[in-house]
């Protein structure tokens, strides 16, 4: 194999990264299911073989080349001796299941704890996926069985470093495996040549820049931000501060169906009545329902400034090109900032109608001026942000219910339904703590909408009241 940053050979290829990319770098992800029965690791073993070749990307190793990063991935049959595209490990747990969750899955609980998800020595930093140390994708089994005979459970986790995969993208490498599970047909990923290849992402964003030069003229985007090493040092410590002073929690939350339609309802309805012309979305919807909760809780003073950054894919944009791309490319929305007390004056209809109207008028334009955000950034040593470092505090709401990644089929390696899905982020130093952090996984089983969110306990406790409510007054 070539040397990190070296040039590829004619039996591997050198796939680049983008400043997306480089924007997720600190974070390790662990991606997990809980499931019925006992999942058969020989099946799974047999998916991921012939998943990862016919994705050969998938078998790559993770190299920093400068102040950028790119896979260096073997062609063909041409892996040194002993090279492999992922690792499998499974474990039998020592303890029952019910020490860590009871079911039928309460309305809110806690995360299962990472070790069920990974193994304990898969890698939890991304400086350990560099320089072939470990493959990209490291999967894990742990199996619960009941010493009684009666239901066994399961846990199928999947670790991954953030730098190579988005939320969006990593659903696509899951769904391959559930699709060779399964024996059904999944979209095939772009071929790779030997040498340097092209990012896609790149390209398109290139082109579109010199499609639009007026862009250029438009207001920096502002809903991002460039942060030095002082800021990182206050917000981290204010993060801990949040997390020891007030008490910080992680949660998974549950709304029914039924509670979920009828608040969707009530807010079109109300929009309607207060003379809006927008067809409000499931998500606009949400995304208002959970920026009002969270933030007009008597905590701010009315003064304080309040954002709420929901991270937005750009696949949407290019024709089509970048449907199959797995990488990151997502920026937040381009929300305004409101005052507490223009938060808590808005009905949740009139908030829903604002966001609505950010998200449709969307544009590749936006996406040019984050990338130059992105650019200056790497140019002047700075850490990119994702939301507005400048207000007095912000929520990062991530929505992944396009992706179906809740209720991921498993019953090809012999499990029987799925009942949850968890995720686990380890983020590098200083900024190990995030607050504010919600995301909407996706729908279950039985029609329930899964949240996984991370609060502070009184904001924690003020949205399971919210749910509450919603579900006694759909059941009323």
């Amino acid at each position: 194999m070539a040397t990190l940053g070296g040039l590829a050979n004619d039996r591997e290829a050198v796939y680049p990264l983008t400043l997306f990319d480089n924007a997720f770098a600190g974070i390790v992800v662990v991606m997990g299911w809980l499931v019925e029965g006992t999942v058969d690791v020989s099946r799974l073993e047999h998916a991921l073989e012939k998943v990862t070749a016919k994705w050969p990307l998938l078998g790559g190793r993770l190299e920093r080349n400068e102040k950028m990063y790119q896979l260096r991935i073997p062609l063909g049959f041409t892996r040194p001796a002993g090279y492999r595209r992922y690792t499998l490990t499974s474990r039998a747990s020592d303890k029952p299941l019910s020490d860590f969750v009871s079911l039928p899955l309460p309305p809110s609980h806690m995360p299962l704890p990472s070790a069920l998800l990974m193994d304990a020595e898969a890698p939890r930093a991304t400086e350990a996926f560099i320089n072939g140390a470990h493959p990209i994708t490291c999967w894990h089994v742990t199996h619960f069985n009941d010493p009684e005979g009666n239901q066994s459970y399961s846990c199928i986790g999947v670790t991954f470093p953030h730098a190579v995969f988005d939320g969006l993208g990593m659903s696509s490498v899951v769904h391959a495996v559930e699709a060779e599970l399964l024996g059904k047909a999944w979209p095939s990923p772009a071929a790779l040549h030997s040498g340097l290849n092209e990012n896609p992402l790149s390209v398109m964003l290139k082109k579109a820049a010199l499609e639009r030069p007026e862009y250029a003229n438009k207001e920096v985007y502002s809903v991002t931000g460039l942060v030095g090493f002082w800021w990182i040092l206050v917000f981290s410590v204010w993060s801990y501060w949040q997390m020891i002073w007030h008490g910080s929690g992680e949660k998974m939350l549950l709304i029914p169906r039924q509670a979920m339609d009828k608040l969707v309802e009530d807010t079109r309805q109300g929009l309607v009545d207060e003379g809006g012309d927008v067809r409000l979305s499931t998500g606009d919807v949400l995304a208002a329902f959970l920026f009002k909760t969270i933030f007009c809780d008597n905590r701010l003073r009315p003064d304080n400034t309040v954002h709420m950054a929901n991270l937005a894919s750009l696949r949407r944009f290019f024709d089509g090109v970048l449907a199959n791309y797995s990488q990151n490319c997502v920026i937040p929305l381009p929300y305004q900032q409101y005052t507490v007390q223009e938060l808590e004056t808005r009905s949740i209809s009139a908030l829903a109608s604002d966001l609505c109207k950010t998200r449709q008028n969307f544009t590749v334009e936006d996406a040019l001026q984050c990338y130059d955000v992105m650019i200056r950034g790497a140019e002047t040593q700075r850490a990119f942000m994702y939301f507005r470092p400048n207000v007095d505090e912000s929520a990062t709401l991530t929505n992944v219910c396009v992706a179906n990644i809740a209720n991921i089929n498993w019953t090809g390696t012999g499990a029987g339904r799925t009942l949850c899905r968890y995720k686990k982020c380890f983020r590098k130093p200083p900024l190990t703590n995030y607050t504010n952090m919600m995301t909407v996984v996706g729908y279950l089983e039985d029609g329930a909408l899964l949240l996984q969110v991370n609060l502070i306990l009184t904001r924690l406790d003020r949205l399971e009241a919210e749910i509450r409510r919603l579900v006694e007054e759909a059941q009323s």
